[in-house]
């Protein structure tokens, strides 16, 4: 038996979209609330994570709308594992 790829096109079934991108913002939230040096993207995220709670925006819009910004976060603190996630992201749910 072939296992069938997951095709975002079809729909969702398989893909766990909303636990990535969860992980994919409590990472973010490590690098805004604790941020291992100085960084811009510290207040951006704050400012940011704070009005996708008040427009009640989920957190997969919210990571897909920012993409290149949590790209630019990661690749600051050279967060490998946190890029490879986010880009299954990028592939398969956005």
């Amino acid at each position: 038996m072939t296992q069938q790829k997951p095709d975002r096109y079809v729909n969702f079934q398989g893909i766990d979209c909303d636990g990535r991108a969860r992980r994919i913002l409590g990472n973010i939230e490590k690098y805004t609330n604790n941020p291992p040096h100085n960084s811009p993207w510290s207040e951006y995220f704050q400012a940011k994570c704070g009005e996708r709670l008040s427009i009640g925006q989920d957190e997969l819009h919210f990571i897909c709308s920012q993409m290149n910004n949590v790209y630019s976060l990661f690749e600051e603190y050279e967060d490998t594992e946190a890029l490879n996630l986010l880009e299954q992201i990028e592939e398969e749910c956005c």
